[in-house]
């Protein structure tokens, strides 16, 4: 399942460097920038897919792990991918919103803008785990809204604790392994020694594959969250 989920954020950064490659130098190349968004989009429909598919499984109490889904390209790429970009945005658009804000009006550090700006990208973190399951389970996006996601929050607030820590420790391991591979490796790709590079490349495997890993573990008790407060929820009517 790691190995599933280290290929699939593969993709998602190669299409990242294309469309950053795509608009190098400030010359735009529409067929890079179309193969960026195509690899975006599968990568991250196929991504959500394959989340739901653990919720789903967690939440039929399945001890056998799924495994990922791939028939139509439509139905399980394509509008998963919208699915998952909406309740992003409607978690972080708040905080994307601020965030140019700031920047177009330079405010200061520690400003009333700057401290809403992070007030924000905090709520984002803390309303989108549970607006993502409910999503999930019910299978729509209305199911995201705060009529749903609040009150669910607070019937069960530990055990959600607990899922927001993992999510946490993955972005934690992810961000600090980025930190050290740049410090310890500031040539990058670039290096003329293939001892480094072999080494620098093991350190980046070894680093996506214990931060998917805590993803994975969260995305799974998540799943867990929702059968042990199956009744509180109500969710399904039941």
């Amino acid at each position: 399942m790691v190995i599933v989920v280290m290929v699939i954020f593969g993709l998602l950064k190669f299409g990242q460097i294309m469309l950053e490659y795509g608009t190098f130098s400030g010359r735009i190349s529409i067929r890079v920038l179309v193969f960026g968004i195509l690899m975006e989009i599968f990568a991250g429909g196929y991504l959500f897919t394959y989340l739901q598919t653990i919720l789903h499984s967690t939440a039929a109490e399945d001890p056998e792990p799924p495994m990922p889904p791939f028939a139509n390209f439509f139905e399980e790429i394509f509008v998963p991918f919208f699915k998952l970009l909406a309740v992003a945005l409607f978690c972080f658009g708040p905080a994307i919103g601020l965030g140019v804000w700031v920047l177009l009006t330079h405010q200061p550090e520690f400003s009333a803008g700057y401290l809403a700006f992070w007030a924000a990208n905090i709520f984002g973190y803390v309303y989108f785990p549970m607006a993502f399951l409910s999503m999930a389970i019910l299978d729509s996006i209305i199911a995201a809204n705060p009529l749903v996601v609040v009150p669910s929050i607070l019937k069960a607030p530990l055990e959600y604790v607990v899922v927001l820590a993992l999510l946490g420790a993955a972005y934690g391991v992810n961000a600090l392994g980025n930190f050290l591979i740049d410090k310890f490796f500031p040539e990058g790709m670039t290096t003329h020694s293939m001892g480094q590079l072999f080494v620098m490349l093991g350190s980046m495997a070894f680093q996506a594959f214990l931060s998917l890993y805590l993803l994975l573990v969260a995305v799974h008790l998540l799943g867990l969250l929702y059968v042990v407060k199956r009744d509180k929820l109500s969710w399904l009517g039941h």
